[in-house]
């Protein structure tokens, strides 16, 4: 299943280290699996969080594409903003590609 995520910030921790923050992921119980992110340097990027889930992250600020296309891992955190606390932290790793896949015949768009 692929789901667009547009409300996502990229920031740098207090521990420095770049991360990813989403809203939890209801869509499946199941666990990142060997996290990845697809990224060509572009506006979009596709976070594989295992081998049925996959999330687009969509319209990635013009200001973090150059440091995002560096990394070879991304801290993910998937935070509650009721409870005020992480859901989920996991790294993921970072995969430079010339072009991201298409998957815009399979993508469920959330309301």
């Amino acid at each position: 299943m692929t789901t667009q995520e547009k409300l996502y910030i990229i920031m740098v921790n207090q521990n420095n280290e770049k991360c990813i923050l989403l809203t939890p992921k209801t869509i499946s119980k199941l666990s990142p699996i060997n996290p990845e992110i697809i990224y060509d340097g572009k506006e979009h990027a596709l976070l594989y969080r295992n081998s049925q889930e996959t999330i687009l992250l969509d319209y990635i600020p013009e200001s973090q594409r150059n440091d995002l296309a560096k990394l070879n891992e991304i801290l993910i955190v998937e935070y509650d903003v009721n409870t005020k606390v992480p859901a989920n932290e996991y790294m993921a790793k970072m995969t430079i590609v010339n072009k991201i896949p298409d998957i815009s015949k399979n993508l469920i768009v959330k309301k």
